[in-house]
């Protein structure tokens, strides 16, 4: 069954033999039909949920009377239900989970004395490329769909669900938004050496772009549970599925990037329009890319079993709360 009304056959409906009237019977029956049937519709206008209220599934309400939502949560999908019992022997689950800083009651990931104090983000040059999109690691891949479990035979790079093509999504949607963006291919097909090869493109880009304000380097996370089982941070929205985000801070000689300040800004602003989709902020113990002189924003974009449609909403929404936070 599909829950659509089933229509009823017409052996259910009972034959009724049509008996002759005289004049005056037609008469006197029409007269008694008609006051029949405006005492009906009197009745129906009156009240609230009769019997074609009832029949259509619609009712008469107040103006004041609060709007009901047309799923209850109870109802909803628990997009966190997993049963690892299900999961094959000798291969590991891929499990989904709530890894936002909301649910894990912390701000940074570590647990060192970094600063919470933010500054206004700058605001972008008006009709001039101001954000720059690169990928340190673009060959970072995401999944087709979503992923019960994996073995030692999983490698989360290379085919084109990767994090480029988001990339060049985010650039599209900036500038659907009318942000001027730009992405920068940076060729790079192998971790080694990758973020000084990154630095090396940015920089010649740089030279004839100065109108830059933003350095965007798009990633994705690996994450596992302690027993090696892979997680997907993933979370709900208006009926979406979005892959939850996170900013990495890099850090040189121990002390955070001069990014940090306008990270502390996203976090915040993030965490106010979606407490659900932000984790907590990384640092590393390596610089990154952020010495580079404008700010440079090191976001992951959910992890490798995500999925891909659900880093594109996650993208998408960045790109508009980026927008509206420095639009001139």
């Amino acid at each position: 069954m599909n829950g659509n009304p089933t229509p009823e056959s017409e052996k259910l409906i009972p034959y009724i033999k049509e008996r002759k009237k005289t004049g005056a019977q037609k008469i006197i029956f029409l007269i008694a039909v008609i006051g029949i049937v405006a005492a009906i519709c009197i009745t129906l206008t009156k009240s609230a949920g009769g019997f074609f209220g009832g029949f259509f599934g619609r009712r008469t309400e107040s103006t004041t009377s609060s709007p009901e939502t047309t799923t209850s949560p109870s109802h909803e999908e628990n997009i966190y239900d997993y049963d690892l019992s299900s999961v094959p022997e000798g291969k590991k689950g891929v499990i989904p989970a709530d890894l936002s800083a909301g649910k894990q009651g912390k701000r940074f990931s570590s647990e060192s004395d970094i600063s919470p104090a933010s500054s206004p983000l700058k605001k972008v040059t008006e009709n001039k490329i101001s954000v720059l999109i690169v990928c340190a690691h673009p060959y970072e891949s995401y999944a087709e769909s979503n992923l019960l479990f994996y073995d030692d035979g999983f490698y989360p790079v290379g085919n084109e669900n990767n994090v480029d093509s988001l990339a060049r999504e985010l650039t599209a949607s900036l500038l659907s938004l009318g942000i001027g963006a730009e992405y920068l291919d940076t060729g790079i097909t192998s971790a080694k050496g990758s973020y000084a090869a990154a630095q090396t493109k940015i920089g010649d880009y740089l030279k004839t772009h100065p109108d830059i304000v933003y350095i965007i380097d798009l990633h994705r996370a690996v994450v596992s549970d302690s027993n090696g089982n892979l997680l997907s941070p993933v979370t709900q929205k208006d009926g979406k599925i979005y892959a939850q985000l996170g900013f990495v801070v890099g850090t040189t000689d121990g002390k955070p990037s001069k990014s940090l300040p306008t990270v502390n800004a996203l976090f915040d602003i993030f965490s106010e329009r979606f407490p659900s989709l932000s984790m907590p902020i990384e640092t590393d113990a390596s610089p990154l890319c952020q010495q580079l002189a404008p700010t440079v924003i090191t976001l992951e974009i959910g992890s490798c079993t995500s999925t891909f449609s659900s880093a594109e909403n996650t993208a998408k929404y960045f790109a508009l709360v980026f927008s509206e936070t420095v639009s001139p």
